[in-house]
């Protein structure tokens, strides 16, 4: 069992998706501290429990690259009731990560992501019944459009779930447009937004300000929501949907944070 707020940090860096099953099997630490504020670095801001530097949980300073990403982790903390729950602090987790396992070398996650665009949820349609082909096509046809002509990547849509294989081109200039990414945190965010989505063009039309968040949301679960609107759902889906969103919204904000005006 894990006990302490390192050990389930260092567990959501493998698996962010576990941490609701974590924190609440586990017993967590109290919160020990009053006051949380910021302070400024030479590379940016670190976050302050009662004066003193938070620390990732391999021990390495916790940085906000601008004073608004500082601003998302100050309320995490300062929100922490009593005891400190890793699963309401899903943008700490998310930086955590970042800085301890994608920093000294980004590449694997630009890989990761450009492999989603292989196989992408966008390129994989129903056949049947209607109504779920009339809304896949709303939602997915305008982003395969976007691809092809925002950056030359024209990618293979076909009925059915049998694997495609993409035009190597395509996937190069998909390639492309993630090489661009420079900045660990925002790469992570990215790759957060992908695996939720299950499809790296929503992510990175989101990243792009193609489509709007909540737009790229609705893209990635026209499947799961037309179920719903014929089956219903039960209280598991319900939670690992909610799950889910806390971890796209912390992503999205953290997007817009780094990309604010905010020095």
């Amino acid at each position: 069992m894990l006990e302490s707020l390192e050990e389930i940090e260092a567990a959501a860096i493998k698996d962010p998706m576990r941490v609701a099953s974590l924190s609440a099997k586990s017993q967590l630490r109290k919160r020990f501290y009053q006051a949380v504020s910021i302070g400024k670095t030479n590379n940016g801001y670190n976050i302050l429990l009662d004066g003193k530097p938070i620390k990732t949980p391999s021990g390495k300073q916790l940085i906000a690259l601008n004073r608004n990403v500082g601003t998302l982790l100050t309320a995490e903390w300062d929100a922490q009731d009593g005891v400190i729950d890793p699963q309401t602090m899903p943008v700490t987790r998310l930086i955590n990560t970042s800085i301890d396992g994608v920093t000294d070398d980004m590449q694997p996650v630009k890989d990761d992501i450009v492999k989603f665009s292989g196989s992408d949820l966008v390129c994989y349609r129903a056949g049947s019944p209607a109504e779920l082909v009339t809304k896949q096509k709303k939602h997915w046809d305008p982003l395969i459009n976007w691809a092809e002509h925002a950056f030359g990547a024209r990618f293979i849509v076909q009925t059915g779930i049998m694997h495609i294989l993409q035009p190597a081109e395509s996937i190069d200039r998909f390639a492309g447009q993630i090489d661009q990414i420079n900045c660990p945190v925002e790469l992570s965010a990215l790759h957060t937004v992908t695996s939720i989505t299950g499809s790296a063009l929503i992510a990175l039309a989101i990243y792009q300000s193609e489509i709007e968040a909540m737009a790229g949301w609705n893209a990635a679960h026209v499947d799961e929501d037309w179920q719903i609107s014929q089956w219903g759902e039960d209280s598991e889906a319900v939670n690992l949907r909610a799950a889910r969103a806390r971890e796209f919204d912390a992503a999205i904000m953290l997007m817009d944070a780094l990309n604010s005006q905010s020095t």
